[in-house]
This record gives C-alpha cells, structure tokens and sequence, in this order.
C-alpha cells in the first residue's frame, strides 16, 4: 500500500518544513474522513494538481509513533464520548526515529476550533522528564501522576497543503495500537484530514473526497484505539463510528 500511494504522488511537488509552516494555523478547524486504503491512490492521481507534498531528505512518508496519556478514569476519553465542547489531549509525539519529538496538548473548544500546544523535546526519553511533568501542570493542572493511562497510537503519514497554501491535508494508513496482548490493526482504515481556518468544501481535495461519497465522520484515532485496549469503557456514541468502520473493512478484507 505504502508504495502504490508514494508512487500517485510522484509528481506531486515538494515542499519543506519552512514552506508547510505557513499552514501551521494556531487555531483551526479539523475534518476528518475515513475510508478504504484501496481508494487512496486513485484519489490521490485525481487532486494531485492541486497539492503539494511534504518531503524531508527524500521521504514522504513517515512513521508516527504517539503516546497518549489520560487518568485512570479516562477523563479525556470521557470528556469526547459525551460530546463536551472544552476538551483537551495530551500526548508525546516522534516523528520518526530520528524526531523531532514532542510534549503536546490538544484543546478543542466549544466553537470546534482545535488549538495546540507544544513542548519540545531534546530526545524520546524526555516525554516524561519533569520538564514536560511542569510543563503540563502549568497548563492543565495535572501531570503524569494523574495521567497514569498510556495508550499507543501509532501510523505511517503523508502530509499535503493545497497548492496555494490555504489548507492543510494529511493521511494516515497503518493504524495501530497495543494492548497487554500486542498489536490491535486497524490498516483497513486510510484517515484523511483537513485542516482550515474555517470549514470550506470548495477544494480539489474535498470535492474529489465527495465525489467518492466519503463523507466527513467525527473520528478520533485515540478514542477508537482505548474502545479496542478498554472495550468495557462507556462508548454509546461511537457507535456509529464503530459501524461505519465494520463496513469499510468488509470491504477491504473482500479485496484481498
């Protein structure tokens, strides 16, 4: 799969780390879509003259690798079942074995806007110094002593921006999380997201998404990751969500 969606985006332009910067919103709104993998290199082909691809030394795609920290209630968990509007996410995060690597908290507030917050780090070890412990503390009140729940989540991403650099899209494949019996996969599911500074559905991008009927679906790869590790946990409104990705790998696993 890796190499059919690198090879659609072949010709797609390169930007760097500088370039992509200028779609860094500090506060934006996030859709997300999820649908079969198999469709993503055609999709790719067919918007492709309105992207441009991140690519660092050569690479486009790279491993994510995440941990997300919760209590032991799973208040965050919680927070996004019942639908609270001021919710935040705590995670570390490591682009790649060689990083960069960071402490972040993810607040979404009651108008849907999604702000960060980011401490880096000089090495993965350093996710749970007592710098990123004070870090949070300032932030949130809590630290690790609280947030003692630590949930994987990791994928394999490529990230875009439209190509007048107005928008931001990634897409993750290879989604994975680990329980006390090992890998949980989830590589049936391919996760688009767009990122703006207020919703539009006028680009290539989204339009091209339309056209396939894949819709926007409220989808978070944390949550879907703690009701696989924690099935006994209250989860009544992802249901639907749970439904949707039942079907897509049906279909998936019918094509292989």
């Amino acid at each position: 799969m890796k190499e059919s969606i690198l090879h659609s985006i072949r010709a797609v332009p390169a930007i760097d780390l500088a370039e992509l910067a200028l779609v860094d919103f500090p506060s934006r709104t996030d859709t997300k879509f999820i649908f079969d993998p198999n469709l993503v290199p055609e999709f790719l082909e067919s918007v492709a003259h309105d992207l441009k691809v991140l690519e660092v030394n050569g690479t486009r795609m790279f491993d994510y690798q995440n941990e997300y920290y919760d209590t032991a209630q799973f208040k965050s968990f919680a927070d996004h079942q019942v639908g609270k509007g001021n919710r935040v996410k705590i995670r570390s995060r490591k682009y790649g074995e060689k990083g960069p690597f960071y402490l972040e908290i993810k607040h979404k507030n009651n108008k849907g806007e999604t702000l960060k917050e980011r401490l880096r780090l000089a090495q993965w070890a350093d996710r749970n110094s007592e710098v990123a412990n004070q870090f949070l503390k300032e932030r949130i009140s809590m630290g690790f002593e609280e947030l003692n729940q630590i949930i994987p989540v990791n994928y394999s991403r490529v990230t875009f921006a439209n190509a007048s650099l107005t928008e931001k899209y990634t897409l993750d494949i290879g989604l994975h999380t680990v329980d006390n019996n090992g890998k949980i996969d989830f590589s049936y599911l391919a996760i688009a997201e767009v990122k703006q500074t207020r919703f539009s559905r006028k680009s290539p991008f989204m339009q091209g998404l339309k056209q396939r009927k894949i819709y926007p679906h409220k989808f978070s790869k944390y949550c879907f990751s703690v009701m696989h590790t924690h099935p006994l946990l209250k989860h009544n409104r992802f249901k639907g969500i749970v439904r949707t990705a039942q079907k897509i790998k049906l279909n998936y696993d019918s094509a292989a």
